[in-house]
């Protein structure tokens, strides 16, 4: 059954990158599967834990290939890599994020574990990035690189919140928005 379950996954998160999480369906998903409507519940016993579980591969999917596509260039480069990938991401699945957004920040949305989670896991990835920038001579030696994780993230959440919330914003909007602040911090660090 655990092999259906990821046969089920991996089903819906193509669905899902195709039409978001509107074209998540779990009773087509289980006959394309081979399950009957009663075994696909046992997997997933309603619409939201097959939700959470598609959207949060389908995050940690883009959060892990964003880092394996780093450019081998400058923290700069590197941290505006990591912003176009994401704002991508989240401007892609736009009303999704939305969802997943305020059931993360809302009292008992059921959503806070997956996305703290991944916020987090970025927030970390982003501190050791600049650790190795500034082993590397990238960033002076006396540089708070922990700081400056904190404030790059804090951008990054300015740009996500201007992406989700217009749906004229593009994904490069929010880049444009954010670059100037992420540029005058690596300034500030060099």
């Amino acid at each position: 059954m655990a092999d259906k379950r990821v046969q089920m996954l991996a089903a819906a998160c193509i669905q899902f990158h195709n039409a978001d999480l509107d074209g998540v369906s779990l009773e087509p998903l289980a006959r394309q599967v081979g399950l009957s409507d009663g075994q696909a519940r046992e997997l997933f016993p309603d619409r939201e834990s097959l939700e959470r579980a598609v959207y949060e591969r389908a995050l940690i999917t883009m959060a892990t290939d964003s880092f394996a596509s780093l450019p081998d260039d400058s923290i700069g480069d590197q941290l505006t890599h990591l912003l176009r990938e994401r704002f991508t991401f989240f401007v892609r699945h736009r009303l999704s994020s939305r969802k997943i957004l305020l059931g993360a920040i809302s009292a008992g949305g059921g959503w806070r574990d997956p996305f703290e989670d991944q916020f987090w896991r970025f927030s970390v990835q982003v501190v050791a990035l600049l650790e190795a920038a500034k082993r590397q001579g990238d960033i002076r030696p006396d540089a708070d690189h922990a700081l400056a994780a904190r404030a790059f993230v804090s951008y990054y959440l300015t740009g996500l919140l201007l992406a989700l919330r217009n749906e004229k914003t593009t994904a490069q909007d929010a880049l444009d928005f954010t670059l100037p602040l992420v540029d005058a911090l690596i300034d500030s660090l060099s």
